[in-house]
């Protein structure tokens, strides 16, 4: 394969779960660690880096139900959201407070801020957890 060319991985986890609340996925993730049960966050599914795969003996846990915008500071600019926002939904409920959120705007449809911070993409200063 040419050195340009990508090649995105593949392969089914032992199992899928959705939680549908901050208290499952709690719940879920202390489960899974008790046994010693290798698991990945997966958000929209959308990267290339392979960072969601678990292993065919893992789980994913999948955050696309986990999709809430908690709160806005339009005055300190910060936004509490659960991780299977999609970043478009973000940027349409700041848009009446004269706000924006500017990942990269090939992805905006698709893309979640769980991802984001995941793999530390959309944008150069997308992701500061500071």
């Amino acid at each position: 394969m040419p050195p340009t060319d990508y090649q995105t991985a593949r392969e089914r986890p032992g199992a899928v779960i959705l939680p549908g609340s901050r208290e499952e996925l709690i719940r879920v993730v202390r489960i899974l660690a008790h046994h010693g049960v290798p698991y990945a966050a997966r958000g929209a599914g959308t990267g290339l880096s392979g960072g969601a795969l678990s292993g065919p003996d893992g789980v994913v846990i999948a955050l696309t139900r986990l999709n809430r915008i908690i709160s806005v500071d339009a005055a300190n600019r910060r936004a509490v959201v659960e991780p299977g926002v999609v970043n478009a939904r973000l940027s349409q409920a700041v848009a009446p407070l004269g706000l924006h959120y500017a990942p990269d705007p090939s992805s905006q449809a698709a893309c979640t801020l769980g991802g984001n911070v995941a793999e530390n993409a959309g944008a150069r200063t997308a992701s500061n957890t500071a």
